[in-house]
């Protein structure tokens, strides 16, 4: 049996597909808030509608932990969960 791993020839047949693509950092965005009409941020709502491709609809507060190690830890998940 030949292992094909270290086949020059199986190795031939990939091609590399280099992404041009502008990657960001959080160093790299910068969001700046615009004038509003609201005098308290009590009359914003949260509350958003999600539809679902079976018809389901769930009305809820989107909230989802950040894919940082030091924010999305085991004790976080337990508590969104």
């Amino acid at each position: 049996m030949q292992d094909t791993d270290s086949n020059p020839s199986t190795w031939e047949s990939f091609t590399v597909k280099i992404e041009e693509d502008v990657k960001l950092d959080f160093s790299d965005v910068l969001f700046k808030p615009r004038p509003s009409t609201l005098k308290s941020r009590a009359e914003v709502s949260l509350v958003r509608t999600f539809s679902f491709p079976n018809g389901t609809q769930i009305k809820g507060v989107p909230i989802m932990s950040a894919n940082m190690d030091t924010t999305g830890t085991f004790e976080i998940a337990m508590v969104l969960a």
